[in-house]
This record gives structure tokens, sequence and C-alpha cells, in this order.
């Protein structure tokens, strides 16, 4: 059985540790709630362009761009949206070996990381990143997504890649956040198409002309799309480190009763033994006292 001695430094430990993970807690529960408002802005965004691209090449005929056309297929280039920090659950791992499931079956292929954490997971898989960026994932601005973005278009107009995709962890709800594979190049647009529900308003003017506006709303697509992509994946990491941080503050509450609770027990043990050792000194410093007029006589 542990001393009290023992038991109060494990107790003072644990209470430290409680401290640390309840701010961590706060910390990633105001970042979530803040970054909620982006989440549903940057979906009402990217829906919008994306509406207004699929009407363009429902009413243009024969309309061409350079990133609509299909190429060989052949050389991939993957976009790991991944985080900075751990402490996060298993929020990283589950990205990281969804991508990697992904990627693993192709040949050649390259990957652009952003985060520290995947950039450390592919070095250690033995794929060398094309590009990494780091700091970016906990500052999902529209100037980060435009950085990312002109690299990757820079990348694909050299023709050095034949097809992009994002991989990123989809934000749903605080309790529900999933890994998903999403192309970005080519444009994976259906003349027609009306993505969850939304329809542009009917017969629009686009000036100077469609395929101006076409041409001038592309980049700003693509953009939308890994922009709306740091922010889920913003979402989801802090998501899933308040819920792993408010998991290890209720374990520490366990730990710090059940210590409590076997220090008072030791506490109480410690005391009865004083009381017996007191009691037994006593007794026998009175045995002595009746013993020795006796042997006086």
């Amino acid at each position: 059985m542990q001393s009290l001695n023992e038991i109060r430094h494990h107790i003072r430990a644990i209470d430290q540790t409680r401290k640390i993970t309840n701010a961590m807690y706060l910390v990633a529960s105001s970042r979530m709630k803040r970054v909620l408002s982006h989440v549903d802005y940057s979906r009402s965004y990217f829906h919008k362009v994306e509406d207004t691209l699929q009407d363009i090449l429902s009413t243009s005929a024969g309309l061409s761009h350079p990133y609509l056309s299909e190429r060989a297929d052949a050389r991939h280039t993957y976009v790991v949206v991944g985080g900075d920090k751990g402490m996060a659950g298993a929020y990283n791992s589950q990205l990281l070996h969804f991508a990697w499931e992904q990627i693993c079956g192709q040949d050649n292929p390259r990957v652009i990381t952003v985060g520290i954490m995947a950039s450390r997971f592919f070095r250690h898989k033995g794929l060398l990143p094309e590009m990494e960026f780091f700091e970016i994932s906990q500052d999902p601005s529209l100037f980060n997504a435009r950085h990312i973005t002109t690299e990757i278009l820079s990348l694909y107009d050299r023709d050095e890649t034949d097809r992009v995709y994002v991989i990123y962890t989809s934000f749903h709800s605080a309790a529900h956040y999933t890994p998903v594979l999403r192309q970005l190049l080519p444009l994976g647009l259906d003349a027609g198409a009306e993505p969850d529900g939304h329809k542009p308003p009917p017969q629009l003017l686009y000036e100077p002309s469609p395929k101006a506006v076409f041409n001038l709303l592309t980049p700003q697509y693509l953009i939308g799309v890994l922009f709306c992509a740091l922010v889920q994946a913003y979402a989801s990491e802090h998501c899933a480190r308040m819920n792993a941080m408010r998991s290890a503050t209720e374990n520490a509450d366990e730990m710090l009763q059940k210590l409590q609770l076997q220090y008072n027990l030791a506490r109480q043990g410690a005391i009865t033994r004083e009381i017996t050792e007191i009691a037994g000194a006593a007794q026998a410093l009175g045995q002595m006292d009746q013993v020795r007029p006796t042997e006086g006589s």
C-alpha cells in the first residue's frame, strides 16, 4: 500500500494534469465555436460558385477550359490536410491512415502535406512530400487557401500531374466528422447538376460573356474548395481535441476521487496505529510504575 506522502504526490500530479486538460478543453471549445460560422459561410460560398459554373456549362454549348479536360490519369497528386498538433484523440491517425489507403495503391504518387503531423507520417512511410505547408491548418484563411491553390495550379499547368485530390476531415457535427477524398482537378462539374438542392436562378445573363465569367470563377472555385477543406479540417480537429480533453478531465476527476478515498483510508489507518502505539506505551509505563515499588522494598 502506498504511503501518505506517495498518495499526496500522486494527487498533486493528477490535479496538475487535470488543470492542463481542462484548459485545453476550454481553448478547443472556444476555437471550435468560433469557426462554426466559417464552416457555414464557406459551404454557402462554395455552393454558389459551383452552381454558377454548372449553370454556365449547361447554357453554353461547346464551352471548354483546360481544367475541364481529362488527361491520361496516370500521375496522381494528393493534398492531405492534417494537423500541426497532437492531443486530439484519433483525429490525425484516422485521417492519415485513410489517406495512406487511398495513396499506397498508386504508382509514383505525389503528396502535398498541410500540417506537421501529415508531413511526419508520410516521411515515416518513406514518401517524401512534394510540398509542405506548416501552421496553415491552424489558420484556415482565404490567403492561405489561395497560396496553396496557386502552387497546385502551377503544378497542373506545367503538366506534371494528371489528377489532383484533396484529403481532409469533413465536419458534420461536434460528434461526427469523417475523412473524405475529393477530386480537385480536373473539375468534376456536371452540366445541369444541382448539388445539395442548390439551384441558381434561371435566365442569368453573364457579362462580358459566359466564357469570361467561367474563366474568372474557375480559380475562385478551386480556392473555395480548398478553403472549405481547411475550415472543416480545423473545426474537426478542435472538436476531436475538445472531446479528448473532456474525457481526460473526467478520467482525472475519477482518479482523484479514488485517490482521495485511498488517502483518507490510509490517514485513518495511520491515526489508528498512532493511537494504538500511544495507548500501548501508556499501558507499558503504567505497568512499570506498579512494578518499581515492589523491587525497591
